[in-house]
């Protein structure tokens, strides 16, 4: 005789654990300084004034796609169907990533300071026709010019443009995580199911016979 989990038990276990897991590893990106390998340089791309917004929000999006993923898993998919959806999620994480690196080189500056040993970056929106003071200067030396002041850059390059470029680059920076976040359930996925396919289940004890 054989003990095994109730159905209903088994999803609420696998929701638990994508919980569990998911969370500490959508903190990853809040954790630039530590050793983390690839967060501490997008950390650093991320300009200043949109920092507080994009941290916050890729962190509840890898959480809420991870819980979404384990509770969506069926008991009996097949080896065949675990790959392909984490074959469709890193397909979907490396479009997002394209895309934000797109329009991060469009939208973002990026200044060097310090006699250029370290960078600074500013959302300046899609660009467009120089104005004074900036005339005959590019973005960076023009950021420079305003003395690095974000409501100064804001009333130079347009108000409505540095939010909207904003706006675009949170939403494809969440998007990505989100993205990543459901590649790294979908790998803990596989791997919890080798782990319980590879375990020996739990004997239930013997019931002495009544003489």
């Amino acid at each position: 005789m054989w003990r095994r989990m109730p159905s209903k038990s088994g999803a609420w276990a696998r929701l638990l654990l994508g919980v569990c897991v998911s969370v500490p590893v959508a903190l990853a990106p809040l954790l630039g300084k530590l050793p983390v390998p690839l967060f501490p340089s997008l950390l650093q791309l991320i300009p200043e004034s949109i920092r507080g917004v994009v941290l916050p929000l890729s962190t509840a999006a890898m959480s809420i796609v991870s819980i979404l993923a384990e509770a969506s898993v069926g008991e009996n998919d097949s080896k065949t169907i675990r790959l392909k959806r984490l074959r469709r999620s890193i397909v979907y994480c490396f479009v997002s990533l394209i895309l934000f690196a797109v329009a991060y080189t469009a939208v973002v500056t990026r200044v060097e300071i310090l006699g250029g040993k370290a960078f600074v970056s500013f959302v300046t929106g899609w660009p467009g026709t120089p104005t004074p003071p900036c005339l005959y200067m590019g973005s960076a030396e023009c950021v420079s010019r305003l003395s690095f002041r974000d409501s100064a850059i804001s009333s130079h390059f347009g108000d409505a443009q540095i939010r909207s470029s904003s706006l675009v680059l949170e939403c494809l920076y969440t998007l990505f995580f989100s993205m990543l976040g459901l590649s790294i359930a979908r790998i803990l996925e596989l791997r919890a199911i080798k782990s319980l396919r590879s375990a020996k289940p739990i004997k239930a004890p013997k019931t002495p016979k009544a003489k």
